[in-house]
Order: C-alpha cells, then structure tokens, then sequence
C-alpha cells in the first residue's frame, strides 16, 4: 500500500493498515495539562488508524507523568502528608482486575496489597479509579475490568524501579490481572473505545490539575490479537506501531535471558517487557536496550567507525535479531525518550517542533501547520532519536549519531575496554583461541570475557549452553 503520509500533495487516502502513535514533549521539561490534551488530540485527529466496528475501536491510551497535584489532593483527603507526592520513593499502580477473576478470588487485590507490604513498601491509599462506565459500548461494557489504583512509598528510593519492576512481572505472573503502569515516574490511561471517549471515561484526565511533561499515546489496530483493553497501548514503557515478526525468538530470548513475559502478551507486550528486562535486570540505559535490540542492519553497520562496528558485533552476538518486523516505536523511560522506526523504514515516524514542545508522530498533519517551526523529518530506516527529560530543565535532543556515540560511551565503560574492541570480540569468541597466542592475551582473554559476561547478566555455563 502506498503511504499517504509520504504524498505531499494530500490527495492520497489516509494509510488505514497500521496504529496511530504521538508524543509531545515539553522542551522546558515543564508540565502542562496542555501537553496531555494536544496528545489525545492528535489520536481522535488519528482516528482512520484504529480499528472500528459500530463505533467501537479497538483501544487506545496514554501514558503521561505522574499527575502529582492531583494526588496530592487524594493523599490529603486520605489524612496523609500532601508532599509524599514528591519522595522519590513515591509511586502509584494502575491496575486492569477482569470481572471474571475478581468474582473467582475475592480476596484477588488484597493478596496484591499483600505483595506489596512483603516488599517493604507502604500502601498509603488504594482505591477504584473513577470512570464513567455508561460511554462505553455494549461488548466493552460486558469485558470492562475493574480500573483499581494504589499509591505507595517505598523505603529504598534508589531501587524503588527495580523493585517495581519485579512486582509488575510477579502480580502478572501470579494473578490473572494486567498492570498498566506500576512506576515512580508515568502512569498509564487505557479504554477499549475510541479516542473520543479516552478522557471521558477518565474524568482525572480532564482536570485542569492533570500535568504531564511527556506524554505518549497509541490508538490500536488489532492485526493479531482480539479487541481488549488489556492489550491495548501504551504499554508501561513503550507505544509500538506495527508488528515484530519473529516473535517466537524475542520469547526464547526473553527465556535465555531469564526475563519473564507476560503471560498470554501480545508481540508489543512482549517486546515492551524484554526492553524493561534489559534495563532493570541487566543493569542498561533504555538508549542501550533499544541499540540492542534493534541493531543496524549489516550494510549501514560495516559504513561505521570500526569501534561502533565492534559494539554492535557483540551486540549481535549477545542478542540476536529478534525484535525484526515492519514498527514504529515512541519508549520512554525515567528521564529518557527514545524513537525508532523498523530496518527498512516501513513505519514511518515523524519529528518536529512548535515553539514549546517536541512531537513526534505517525503522521504529521496531526500539528497544525503554522504552530510547526521547520518541515519535520522522517526517520529513516532504522535511525533513532533519543530526548533528555528533566523537570524544569531544557530538554536535550540527540541525533542517531550522538545516541550511538553515548552508547557506545556506555559499553566501554562497561567492558573497561574503551579501544579495544576487537580484543572484545574475539575475547567472545566461542571457539577455542589459537595455539600461537601468548600466555598474557590468554589471561586478558579470560579477564574481558568474565568482565563482559557479568556486566551483561551472563555466565560461562551460557556459553557453554550454546556450543552445545
């Protein structure tokens, strides 16, 4: 099919086959309310792109900071102090309870509590978040899972993500539920509807108090998996456009890796966790995990530097292609924004800027055209562009080389190899080094393998997983 959005004389019909995604960033890291409607927005604007069947789509959502005045006003209410909003070790959980689940464990969401108090974190205030049933369409009135939030502190402020993390894979491996965020940083807004609906179902989104920095939307057309509210986007870390083909070796990735996948997850579920797992179990930036797991092609990595040549070798080798398939993908972590389109480009994702904030798009004409500063760009096939976050902070913007400089920054620091590159690679190498080499290579051989290896959460009994 031919991409309307590429057509610029607009005659072309707008592109039906594939989800829509944006994201606005506020440039001075400064949240805004604005910033939130401007996001949902652009999706009802993106409305051709999501499944509809009798008016009912086939879901959307949206993940933004967390709305801290807001929450404030509900830890008051609930006779805690107001600026527990602002600990670092402040967090709060969305979670999607199926009717079905709850009415076969009633106990279901204080064995969750529980869960949480054995981690050492403090429920300061659990509750059902407010929504408005009645917008909802028949069928997703009948599949509506209870919408619950829970606010906690947790004592370690410092390892609060990690714990999190292990929490959000523990409740969804244990319990027949979906987490939609769990975090001290974002929370996630989801409705198996259309956008139009997205923030009446959800009356805290349209209070004036409601102020996200960076927001991500995703309005969902369902390729491969049925219409429901738990797959839908954003996940809670990424909106994905499109689909990863080799999704049985992202799975047996995950498994080598010990990450564990969402039980029943979609193709983008499943890539939103093994990106987490690579973060918060093996110790990566999100810019990290995204080169690792989108790595560039053969042909445009034989055009680099031969120190970025070496990273992505053993990139490569420590990870092999599996997250390949025609996608667009807006993730974001902590302070951390990344952007990327597939290989060959067959997603496109646009980046541009109004005079406050950045955006980015599966399609450009969701911004009015004179609040646009310059003609936006195209990523091109598997380029990248990275965003720096921080609240009241001018957000920092890396071009695909920067981000590969900053990464490649990263590995040598974490390999303490800095230069030495080929010695990394063939440090790696399976296959049993040459007689000839001296017994002090031998040695340094054996240092930069077990250096690597746990710096990457593998061991040697790995390695010899696959000589076999």
């Amino acid at each position: 099919m031919i991409n309307a959005s590429h057509d610029p004389s607009g005659l072309m019909p707008p592109e039906r086959d594939a989800c829509a995604i944006i994201s606005y960033i506020n440039k001075a890291g400064h949240p805004t309310h604005g910033n939130v409607q401007r996001t949902i927005e652009a999706l009802i604007k993106m409305g051709h792109r999501a499944g509809e069947i009798s008016g009912e789509g086939d879901g959307c959502g949206i993940l933004t900071d967390l709305p801290r005045r807001l929450w404030r006003d509900i830890l008051e209410g609930a006779g805690h102090n107001g600026d527990l909003v602002d600990a670092k070790g402040f967090a709060i959980g969305h979670f999607l309870l199926p009717k079905e689940a709850l009415a076969d464990d009633p106990e279901l969401q204080e064995k969750i509590l529980t869960l949480f108090r054995e981690a050492g974190a403090q429920v300061l205030v659990e509750r059902p978040g407010p929504v408005r049933n009645e917008l909802l369409s028949a069928m997703a009135r009948r599949t509506e899972p209870r919408f619950w939030q829970v606010a906690l502190l947790l004592p370690q402020p410092n390892k609060a993500p990690a714990t999190l993390y292990r929490l959000h894979a523990d409740i969804e491996a244990r319990f027949p539920v979906h987490v939609a965020s769990l975090s001290t940083q974002v929370a996630s807004y989801k409705v198996h509807g259309a956008p139009e609906i997205l923030s009446r179902y959800y009356p805290e989104l349209k209070r004036r108090d409601f102020l996200s920095a960076v927001t991500i939307g995703h309005s969902r057309f369902s390729t491969n998996t049925l219409p429901t509210v738990l797959r839908a986007q954003p996940f809670s870390l990424l909106g994905h456009n499109g689909e990863i083909n080799t999704i049985a070796r992202l799975r047996e990735e995950a498994a080598i890796l010990g990450i564990p996948l969402p039980p029943g997850g979609s193709d983008s579920q499943d890539l939103n966790r093994l990106l987490e797992g690579l973060i918060h179990q093996v110790g990566l930036t999100l810019a990290e995990a995204m080169e690792m797991v989108f790595p560039p092609i053969f042909s445009i990595m034989e055009t680099l530097p031969a120190p970025l040549q070496d990273m992505y070798r053993v990139f490569r080798r420590l990870l092999t292609a599996s997250a390949q398939g025609p996608a667009a993908i807006i993730a974001r972590h902590q302070d951390s924004c990344v952007f990327s389109v597939d290989a060959m480009g067959l997603r496109p994702l646009w980046v541009g800027e109004t005079e406050k904030e950045y955006f980015v798009s599966s399609e450009v004409g969701v911004v009015p055209q004179e609040e646009i500063l310059s003609d936006p760009k195209v990523l091109a096939p598997g380029e990248k562009v990275a965003l720096r976050v921080k609240v009241g902070q001018q957000v920092e913007l890396l071009e695909h080389d920067a981000l590969r400089q900053e990464v490649h920054r990263l590995f040598s620091r974490r390999t303490r190899l800095q230069e030495h590159g080929q010695l990394l690679t063939r440090a790696l190498d399976l296959k049993p080094a040459p007689v000839k080499e001296a017994a002090s290579f031998a040695r340094s051989r054996s240092f930069v393998q077990e250096n690597l290896l746990t710096a990457l959460a593998w061991k040697k009994s790995d390695l010899r997983n696959l000589e076999d």
